[in-house]
């Protein structure tokens, strides 16, 4: 008589076995799954990674599809050729900034938007030209920023006069990767209200039959047009940061220098009707900042910003719902793939859905939609294989030792 449980053969058919080690896989890679979504938010090295592959999929959509930067924005550059050609230190005396908006004003521009703090010394005199040229030009927005303190410094004495003031400060990833801008932050320093970003101030100007920040909620933050129209902005729900759109790098936007707009040198008809923002570009400034497609000027930066709102080329997260069940469906294939034909064998399916992944991620860009990049792959991947992993050691105790232990008090018994 032999006795039960003396082997794998008399234990089980091989189909029962492989359904078994299918289902317990499946259950493993389920429970390992919920674990993976509770805590993905609060790993440091799986949000860089999902950063990292959205960076990717940016570059290769910027060098690919070029999308157009805006028309309608053109950059005055403080440049190198701006600073040899001016026979000042920086920052230049307050009349001069005060003769480019009046310069700009005269060529019949949109908007005029300072994205950097007047800051240093000056007399009444010179602050008093500036802040005539600001007010009469009635469409000039300023810049706010916060500084080491994390208070709010802006453009004194000149915010009165100004058409808007606005946070040039972004928001900076763990990786110091510039990805994403506030739409506005609530006010801490003792004072009600909220700050609205510079690129909201600047669309708000150069749109003024449009109204931003009534309502946020939802995943969205809503500008309304005077005619009943709804610009809905999506951000985060907690930072209320949207994703900009990196349209280009300085050399893709319309330049004109500085130095020219001051002596008139420049073709207003060109101008006319165009978003003008005045920033720094040179190197001696050190105002450059890392992006998914590069390093670039911090005026640049701003006109990515103002241009992903202007032209309202936003990127949306997918629903949850649906990134979600394509994980879920993922999941559950290759845990049933690894479990009946391991590894080796399935990776000849995994690869190829793994590039598929990110063909699709690719399009979806294209379209203006981002998904969690790190959930598939990591459903795909790497927790079928570790619960294949944990299932067959499991089973290996289970016939090595607790089987083997029923076979040998079995024999002691008969």
């Amino acid at each position: 008589m032999k006795p039960p449980l003396s082997g794998y053969p008399y234990i089980m058919k091989p189909l029962f076995y492989h359904i078994q080690n299918a289902v317990l896989t499946l259950l493993v890679s389920l429970a390992l799954w919920l674990i993976v979504i509770a805590v993905s938010n609060h790993i440091g090295f799986m949000s860089r990674i999902n950063w990292k592959i959205y960076d990717i999929l940016t570059r290769i959509e910027y060098n690919i599809a070029r999308r157009p930067a805006a028309d309608g924005v053109v950059l005055i550059t403080i440049d190198n050729d701006t600073l040899a050609a001016v026979h000042e230190r920086w920052p230049f005396s307050r009349s001069k900034f005060a003769a480019v908006v009046n310069n700009l004003r005269g060529a019949g521009v949109r908007a005029i938007g300072f994205d950097f703090i007047f800051y240093g010394r000056s007399t009444p005199e010179e602050d008093a030209s500036l802040d005539t040229a600001i007010k009469e030009a009635g469409n000039v927005v300023l810049a706010a920023a916060i500084d080491e303190e994390g208070k709010l410094r802006a453009s004194a004495p000149f915010g009165a006069s100004a058409s808007a003031t606005g946070l040039v400060t972004k928001l900076q990833e763990s990786d110091g990767i510039t990805r994403r801008e506030f739409t506005y932050l609530t006010r801490d320093d003792g004072n009600a209200g909220v700050v609205l970003s510079w690129s909201l101030g600047l669309l708000g100007t150069a749109r003024k039959d449009l109204l931003c920040g009534l309502r946020a909620g939802n995943g969205v933050v809503e500008c309304r047009e005077a005619g009943g129209g709804i610009w809905k902005i999506p951000v985060d729900d907690y930072s209320k940061a949207y994703l900009i759109r990196f349209h280009g790098r300085t050399s893709d936007y319309k330049r004109v220098s500085f130095y020219n707009i001051l002596k008139g040198d420049f073709d207003r008809a060109a101008m006319k009707d165009k978003v003008a923002i005045i920033g720094l570009t040179s190197s001696i400034f050190g105002d450059f900042h890392n992006t998914p497609i590069g390093w670039m000027p911090g005026v640049v930066l701003n006109a990515n910003a103002f241009s992903t709102l202007y032209k309202r080329d936003f990127l949306t997260m997918m629903p949850k719902a649906l990134s979600m069940s394509l994980a879920l469906a993922a999941l559950f294939a290759a845990s049933i793939l690894i479990s009946l034909f391991g590894f080796k064998k399935t990776s000849i399916f995994i690869i190829p859905a793994a590039v598929l992944f990110f063909m699709v991620s690719y399009f979806i860009l294209t379209k203006g939609y981002v998904w969690n990049y790190i959930r598939f792959p990591v459903a795909l991947a790497l927790i079928p294989v570790l619960s294949k992993k944990i299932v067959d050691l499991i089973l290996h105790i289970w016939f090595t030792i607790i089987l083997r232990k029923g076979i040998w008090i079995w024999k002691l018994r008969n």
